[in-house]
């Protein structure tokens, strides 16, 4: 009976971890980020387009920057925005994310977070190498 318990709270421990990691992850993957500089609109476009790339990635052009899709089905969206005061505004966001669910629903993580994580990173480093970008500020997300 002493057994048949501890196993059941172990269970129960190992849920609850793995319950609020999930929405650790997600959380860290809905956050946006946004920059805002003296650059070319151009110039980030094909310098986020070439970090966008990768061997599980696919580019699309959308009407105000373009999105990566990995191969699992999430969305990494990068909006370049010309302002008016001849700046340009660069947002970076993950607009789809797949999930996989765990314990019959309860748990969902996302689908290759290591891989979403360091794509975004990746289009981040790369827009901030350009000359003029401004610094990276968090935009928006569930934090």
């Amino acid at each position: 009976m002493g057994a048949l318990l501890i196993f059941l709270l172990f269970c129960l421990a190992v849920g609850a971890g793995a319950f609020f990691q999930g929405r650790q992850f997600v959380r860290n993957l809905e956050r946006q980020y946004t920059t805002v500089g003296p650059v070319d609109p151009q110039e980030v476009y094909r310098c986020v387009a070439e970090a966008a790339r990768g061997i599980r990635w696919t580019v699309s052009d959308t009407e105000q920057g373009l999105e990566t899709r990995h191969a699992v089905g999430s969305v990494i969206r990068v909006d370049v925005e010309p302002q008016d005061d001849g700046t340009c505004m660069t947002t970076v966001f993950v607009r789809n994310m797949a999930l996989t669910t765990q314990l019959g629903g309860i748990i969902r993580t996302p689908r290759a977070y290591r891989a979403i994580r360091r794509k975004r990173k990746r289009i981040i480093a790369s827009a901030s190498s350009m000359a003029g970008q401004g610094e990276w500020t968090e935009a928006g997300g569930l934090n």
